[in-house]
C-alpha cells in the first residue's frame, strides 16, 4: 500500500475514481463534481494525492489549494488552518478499513507544513466517514448546508489542550467534540433506575442527542445484562449510536459482556474517577454503571458526579498529560489488537443462539433503530429482518 502525490499523467485514472462511486450510499457527488476542473487544479497545486496497491490506484485525496470553509464561525483555529477534501476510495476497496490510510496519510503530509487546524466538511449521512473521522480524533463543532446537503463541520487541532481551553469558553465540549448520539440502557433488574440514568446523562451531554431505550418498568418482557450487552453491540457496530451508557446490578457483569461484543470497548465506572481514567486513557464508546441497592451503588450524588466527569472533557487526551503521548499510543494499539482478535457482528449474528437472537427482536424500540439509523450495507447482512 503506497500512499504519494499524484502525477499528471493520472488524471484520468482519478476521474474514474470519482466517477465509480457517484450514485453509491453515502456519496453526494453527482457527474459534474468532482470533474476535470477540480483535477486540473489540484495536479497544477500538487496536492492531489493517491492510494496505490499492486500498481493499480484504489483512492484519492486533495489538500483543499484554497480554504473553501473559512466563512463559518464555529471554528476555535481559523490562522494557518487547512482543508483536505474529494476523498474516495474504488468501491471494491471499501469496509477494509483501508480509508483510514488516505486520511492519515494527508494529515501526514499537512504536519509536515505546520498548520495550526485541518478542517473538513463530512456529510451528516455518511456514517462511516463519521466513524472514522471520531476514531482519527476530529472534533464536529457545527452543521451546515451545502450543495444541496447537509454537513458536519469538523477540525483537528494540532494543540489540543488549546483546543480544549477554546471549547469550555464556548459551553460546547461534547464526546470526543462531537454532537453524538449516546444511548441509554441497561437490564431489566434495575429498571427503576431507567429514568435516573437518562435524565442525569441528558443534564451532562450537553449539545448530544440521548436516546432512552429502557428497560422500563412498564416492559412485560425482561432482558438480562447478556441479552442488554448484545442489543449495545449492534447500536454501535451498526453506527447507529456513538456512545452507550449502561449498568445492572454490579456493573461488572455487563462490563464484561459488552467487551465480549465486536466494535466495543466498555470501561466499569464506579467512581467520578473510574469515569474520567476511562473517558481520558481509554477512550471507549461504552460505560457500565452500577446500580443495584445491594452491590456497589453509593447514592444519587456519586452517580451525578460521576456522569458529570465522564462527559466535562473531550475523550482521548490521555493522563496524566505529562504521560498522555505514550498513553494514547497504547489505546491505540489496544484497539487495534481488540479488531483483529474479535469476529464482526454480522459473522456474529450467524451463530449465534436462535432463540437468544429472537429474544433480542422483541426489543422492537432498539431494532427499528438500527435499521433507520445504522449502516445500510451492514444491516443487510444482519439476520434482523
Amino acid at each position: 500500500m503506497i500512499f504519494r502525490k499524484a502525477e499528471k499523467n493520472e488524471a484520468e485514472a482519478v476521474m474514474s475514481l470519482y466517477r465509480a462511486v457517484t450514485g453509491t450510499p453515502f456519496c453526494t457527488w453527482d457527474e459534474s463534481y468532482p470533474g476535470e476542473t477540480e483535477i486540473t487544479e489540484d495536479l497544477s497545486a500538487g496536492t492531489l494525492f493517491v492510494l496505490e496497491e499492486d500498481r493499480e490506484l484504489i483512492g484519492a485525496i486533495s489538500i483543499v489549494p484554497e480554504n473553501e470553509l473559512d466563512d463559518f464561525d464555529c471554528w476555535t483555529v481559523k490562522e494557518n488552518a487547512k482543508e483536505f477534501a474529494r476523498v474516495v476510495l474504488r468501491p471494491d476497496h471499501q469496509g477494509k478499513g483501508l480509508s483510514v490510510h488516505l486520511v492519515e496519510g494527508i494529515i501526514n503530509e499537512l504536519q509536515k507544513q505546520n498548520v495550526s487546524a485541518i478542517h473538513i466538511a463530512v456529510a451528516k449521512d455518511n456514517i462511516p466517514a463519521k466513524k472514522l473521522y471520531q476514531k482519527i480524533g476530529f472534533y464536529f463543532l457545527g452543521e451546515a448546508d451545502m450543495y444541496g446537503h447537509r454537513f458536519f463541520l469538523c477540525e483537528l487541532p494540532r494543540d489540543r489542550g488549546e483546543f480544549h481551553n477554546n471549547m469550555c469558553q464556548r459551553g460546547r465540549l461534547h464526546v470526543g467534540g462531537a454532537p453524538v448520539k449516546i444511548a441509554v440502557i441497561q437490564a431489566s433488574s434495575q429498571a427503576n433506575k431507567n429514568e435516573l440514568l437518562y435524565r442525569t446523562v441528558k443534564k451532562y451531554a450537553a449539545g448530544s442527542e440521548v436516546i432512552n431505550f429502557g428497560c422500563i418498568t412498564e416492559e412485560t418482557e425482561k432482558y438480562s445484562y447478556i441479552e442488554i450487552s448484545v442489543l449495545i453491540g449492534l447500536l454501535l457496530a451498526s453506527g447507529a449510536v456513538d456512545f452507550v451508557v449502561t449498568g445492572c446490578s454490579s456493573g461488572q457483569g455487563m462490563m464484561l459482556a459488552c467487551n465480549s461484543m465486536p466494535d466495543v470497548l466498555c470501561g466499569y465506572v464506579p467512581t467520578p474517577k473510574d469515569a474520567y481514567l476511562f473517558a481520558q486513557i481509554n477512550n471507549g464508546n461504552a460505560v457500565s454503571l452500577p446500580l443495584g441497592e445491594e452491590y456497589t451503588w453509593t447514592g444519587l450524588e456519586n452517580l451525578d458526579q460521576t456522569i458529570a466527569v465522564l462527559f466535562s472533557e473531550p475523550f482521548g487526551q490521555g493522563y496524566p498529560r505529562s504521560e498522555a503521548a505514550r498513553k494514547l499510543k497504547d489505546t491505540v494499539l489496544l484497539k487495534g489488537i481488540r479488531r483483529l482478535s474479535q469476529v464482526k457482528m454480522a459473522d456474529l449474528l450467524q451463530k449465534i443462539d436462535q432463540d437468544l437472537l429472537q429474544k433480542l427482536l422483541t426489543k422492537k424500540d432498539v431494532v427499528a433503530y438500527i435499521i433507520k439509523n445504522g449502516e445500510k450495507n451492514v444491516i443487510a447482512e444482519w439476520p434482523l429482518r
